[in-house]
């Protein structure tokens, strides 16, 4: 369908107005005179003539109480009262009222069918003067139906100073009731509600009625016989403080979105925020600029009924009286809200009524609960932030209880240190705060579970569902690494029982884990080269000499002249031999026995990490002689091992001894230079190094040789 523009009578209209404001604008009264412009050339000698319409003016009359003096009005052809006529040639007028309007604002007219769908023919046109006006002569129309929309609007607030672009005003209208076509808030609501009812199946009829008169009673309306498009704060119109005060209740756009869509019967909250932020802005002294604008933008409205007419709507739907400083901190529910589960609340300040929020209800709690008397432990609810508690600690007195202390029904202080639980969550209390008891040291299943299962029986963990434990003395333990591959609890009441692996068996009685693997006399390694006899230990498939070779006779073994290192320790009587790389290369090990290789000292480090019950492997095979570390003293040596810190010949010839390192030669050799196994008991893991200084020496442990099988 074809689009009609009138963009030559936009021109003319410019021009005309251009001229007459040249020509005129000392004579003025309007000092923005010289910036109008119209939509389309007047038959008048003044283009801004103001139309008559009989249905919306009071006749001739002066407002002592008028927020403006009278002022010109402007002249345009009068548009029919009647409405509009099937091929009728109309004009259409109006004010824009949102606070106020930049001059050359556009405004467009959509022609709608019944369907509110655009038929293709629009009109377009400007504010033309400081009080909002806009029209459009010679509009033929083949629908009763119009949208007119001014879009971008720049515009002051009515209540507060600066201007911001603010959401389009609009109107949808049926011509036939008349050709008013003013643009405000109320015909914009009006819109947006008639849209929301014929989604819902209504006709345009119908659901422009729903709007108007849900609106009519939202706002309190009683006396308005009014269409909304009717009134404007330009005229001298009965009940145009109606809209003025609606203006000031309705400062941002963002307030009045709850409109577009919220069914007014069935669902209120959206539209209780839109009251309790209008309350917030407009009550007391907030809309502090509400005369000064009216009277600057000449609103030929009744500012003493419009602010009582705001008074009115506030105390029918608040109801909270005086506010002073005899009833400072008083909280009231608004009277609209009384059958609500879900109320707001206000308090006074002493000059004003203030709604009440998780942020400045504390303060008036604090005023409460400093007079309270309170014992470590108390925890009550705030007299004002509803949902809030507050306990009493040792020294703070009175505090914010934290949800945990809420939600476990048992505040955290210096009388409640401990775990709790809720469901299958955890939490401990550290005599300040409660937190969920993740860590390893918090096992809730060892903490809070109350053993009736016999000693002995393994049960899958209540709070950790990944983890096994037992009763053991009627109390619960988490099961170690060693229990989970025997799939058997060693308990205080365990008879004795034995478990095979390889050379070694792991027997446990009475609670006590112990290690049979040859370490006995029986399994003891002669050197028959000089007749030392050193323990050994089975461990797995392997069997090692569980000390360190203290083999040192250069007579016998030439090889050993010069490549080796002795220390003697009279205070703990002992003596040790240290190696170079080329005595550990030279057979140096009892008969039977060899340096070992790293995938060998390997094949022990898996062994000792599998069964251990120490923390860390290094532990679980070190000695508990030179030990200055007491974090390993639990289960130290446990597989008999007694790894050693004999100390290391440096690159200088010089001996040093660190108590925390152990340094044992591995047979490898990698890229030519020799492989040494060394641990730092502060690491808790083995390594290997590579050493190619020929003054290094070193311990040796010595594994004995596969046997064929």
């Amino acid at each position: 369908m074809a689009i009609k523009k009138f963009s030559s009578l936009l021109i003319a209209g410019a021009l005309s107005a251009f001229i007459f404001a040249c020509s005129n604008g000392a004579d003025s009264s309007d000092e923005n005179r010289d910036e109008v412009l119209t939509s389309s050339p007047s038959e008048s000698d003044d283009p801004a003539e103001e139309p008559e319409s009989s249905s919306s003016k009071v006749s001739d009359s002066t407002d002592e109480d008028s927020s403006s003096s009278d002022t010109s009005s402007t002249d345009v052809p009068s548009s029919d009262s009647l409405g509009w006529k099937a091929g009728d040639t109309i004009t259409l007028s109006g004010y824009v009222n949102r606070g106020l309007v930049k001059l050359a604002t556009p405004v467009t007219i959509y022609e709608l069918n019944e369907n509110l769908e655009e038929t293709g023919v629009v009109y377009s046109s400007f504010v033309n003067d400081s009080l909002g006006f806009y029209f459009v002569h010679d509009v033929v129309l083949s629908s009763p139906y119009v949208y007119i929309k001014m879009e971008n609007v720049a515009a002051n607030y009515v209540c507060e100073e600066g201007t911001a672009t603010r959401q389009p005003i609009e109107a949808l209208l049926d011509l036939r009731e008349g050709l008013d076509a003013n643009l405000n808030i109320l015909t914009t609501l009006q819109a947006w509600r008639t849209k929301h009812f014929m989604k819902k199946g209504k006709s345009f009829a119908e659901a422009r009625k729903l709007a108007y008169d849900e609106l009519r009673t939202e706002f309190m309306m009683d006396s308005l016989q009014l269409r909304f498009e009717q009134i404007s704060m330009a005229e001298s119109i009965v009940d145009n403080y109606y809209l003025l005060g609606v203006e000031a209740m309705s400062i941002y756009e963002t307030d009045f979105g709850p409109f577009k869509e919220v069914n007014f019967q069935e669902d209120t909250m959206n539209l209780d925020y839109f009251w309790e932020v209008a309350y917030a802005r407009t009550a007391g002294q907030l809309c502090f600029k509400l005369e000064e604008h009216s009277k600057a933008w000449h609103y030929k409205v009744k500012l003493t009924q419009t602010k009582e007419y705001i008074k009115q709507v506030y105390e029918a739907r608040f109801d909270f009286g005086s506010c002073s400083a005899e009833n400072y901190a008083e909280v009231k529910t608004p009277r609209y809200q009384q059958g609500y589960e879900n109320k707001s609340s206000y308090y006074c300040d002493s000059t004003k009524w203030i709604h009440l929020n998780q942020y400045n209800c504390i303060s008036l709690d604090q005023l409460v609960i400093d007079t309270l008397h309170g014992e470590i432990g108390d925890m009550v609810e705030g007299a004002y932030c509803k949902g809030r508690f507050y306990k009493y600690v040792d020294f703070d007195g009175w505090k914010t209880a934290t949800e945990l202390d809420v939600g476990l029904k048992q505040p955290c202080t210096s009388k409640a240190v401990g775990f709790k639980s809720s469901g299958r969550k955890c939490y401990v209390c550290d005599a300040n705060d409660w937190e969920e008891a993740t860590l390893p040291k918090y096992d809730c299943d060892v903490r809070l579970h109350e053993c009736e299962e016999e000693d002995g029986t393994i049960f899958k963990g209540f709070f950790n569902q990944d983890s096994s434990y037992v009763c053991d003395g009627s109390k619960a333990r988490r099961i170690n690494e060693r229990e989970k591959l025997f799939n058997s609890a060693c308990v205080s009441t365990s008879e004795k029982k034995s478990f095979e692996v390889g050379l070694s068996t792991f027997n446990c009685e009475k609670g006590k884990w112990s290690l049979t693997s040859g370490d006995s006399a029986a399994n003891a390694l002669l050197d028959e080269r000089d007749g030392q006899v050193y323990r050994t230990v089975g461990l797995g498939t392997q069997r090692w000499m569980a000390e360190e070779l203290n083999y040192y006779d250069t007579v016998s073994s030439e090889y050993l002249v010069g490549n080796i290192y002795r220390v003697s320790q009279e205070s703990d009587k002992y003596t040790i031999t240290l190696y170079s790389a080329v005595a550990k290369a030279s057979s140096v090990c009892p008969a039977g026995y060899h340096v070992p290789t790293q995938d060998e000292w390997q094949t022990l480090f898996q062994f000792a990490d599998k069964y251990r019950l120490a923390s860390d492997v290094v532990a679980s095979l070190s000695s508990q002689d030179h030990n200055n570390i007491p974090y390993y003293s639990d289960y130290f040596d446990e597989y008999g091992f007694s790894l050693n810190a004999y100390g290391f010949v440096n690159g200088q010839g010089q001996y040093t001894q660190n108590l925390n390192e152990v340094y044992l030669w591995a047979a490898d050799s990698v890229d030519g230079q020799n492989v040494m196994f060394f641990t730092s008991r502060t690491a808790k893991e083995p390594k290997f190094i590579t050493s190619s200084i020929a003054a290094h020496r070193a311990s040796i442990r010595c594994v004995e040789d596969r046997k064929e099988e």
